[in-house]
């Protein structure tokens, strides 16, 4: 056995903060080599859509007010652009409902930048990138960033334009941002 490494007995019991701290470890290394498959398959990722994706977050994180996202209009496609301001402009206390979390990472924690991993096409002139967004509590980043898949669509002035944010990139449409707005708005 090497010298750094630990020997587990068969009834062995791992504190719950190691055991958590492992668990943690693990997730980030499969989403890791789940990027890395996916990038692997990927190509580059088509000229705008970095400095789409890189900008929406150097405004997020800059000045995560909802008052400022007209700013950030010429990066969604109209309809979408269109859902998310009306969602935004809901109050619990007008409307009994409201947007309950961050659209750009998913979460209920703040956000301190993303990076765009890879993008893959989709079909015809749409690609989706996949993008680890760094979220934490109280100034501190979490150990595993949340990964999502941007779903880019290539607009009439050959200009990319998100369409829709999935969450959980691995998984289904299910965990997606148009979903999320199909149940919010009347």
């Amino acid at each position: 056995m090497a010298p750094d490494a630990v020997e587990l007995k068969e009834d062995a019991v791992l504190p719950r903060s190691s055991a958590a701290g492992w668990c943690r470890k693990l997730l980030l290394l499969i989403m890791m080599l789940i990027a890395s498959t996916q990038a692997a398959k990927a190509k580059s990722c088509p000229e705008g859509v970095d400095s789409q994706l890189n900008g929406l977050y150097a405004w997020h994180v800059a000045a995560p007010d909802r008052d400022t996202f007209s700013s950030q209009q010429q990066r969604f496609t109209p309809f979408l652009y269109g859902r998310i301001s009306r969602a935004f402009d809901l109050s619990p206390a007008r409307d009994g409902r409201f947007v309950d979390l961050d659209i750009f990472s998913g979460t209920q924690v703040a956000t301190f930048g993303a990076d765009v991993l890879a993008c893959y096409p989709s079909g015809g002139s749409t690609i989706d990138a996949i993008v680890a967004v760094r979220t934490g509590l109280r100034g501190q980043e979490s150990d595993v960033p949340q990964i999502l898949r941007y779903r880019m669509i290539k607009d009439s002035t050959d200009n990319w334009r998100i369409s829709n944010i999935v969450w959980d990139a691995i998984h289904s449409e299910s965990h997606s941002l148009n979903r999320f707005l199909d149940r919010l708005l009347p």
